[in-house]
């Protein structure tokens, strides 16, 4: 692996899911350490909050998430260029899709059956949290 950051698009399972640790929960250390630049739209912003909301977490924990996401040296909101209808089974997860098009993703991050029998779209790899782990040690 370069020393470039790679960018990465995580789906909302991934985020909840890091809140009990394990692999998920490594790789939002990474992204907060600054190893990783996380691409996001403010559809998948809003999506993570809703859903992170419904968690017993802190004010302080979803505030050093918000800043996160604030940090443009962690974070890149990006404007979506177009929509794509890729992901049939589950439309809505197509926004997961449409972000990393437009904030040239290396990688998405989800546990989603949906996102993960796609594979690739438009040569962005869609990955298990375990697979990107892998992909970033060998790198």
């Amino acid at each position: 692996m370069s020393s470039r950051r790679l960018k990465v698009v995580i789906d909302t399972n991934i985020l909840v899911s890091s809140l009990w640790g394990g692999k998920p929960g490594r790789i939002i250390e990474l992204w907060d350490e600054g190893k990783l630049s996380l691409i996001a739209s403010e559809e998948i912003l809003s999506e993570y909050f809703s859903v992170i909301e419904r968690f017993d977490i802190t004010d302080e924990d979803m505030e050093d998430l918000a800043v996160l996401f604030a940090n443009p040296h962690k974070a890149v909101i990006v404007e979506l260029r177009a929509k794509v209808n890729i992901v049939k089974k589950d439309p809505a997860d197509n926004k997961f899709l449409e972000a990393a098009i437009a904030g040239h993703a290396d990688f998405i991050v989800s546990g989603d059956t949906h996102l993960l029998e796609v594979k690739k779209s438009v040569n962005i790899p869609i990955v298990t949290p375990a697979e990107f782990l892998n992909i970033l040690h060998k790198g």
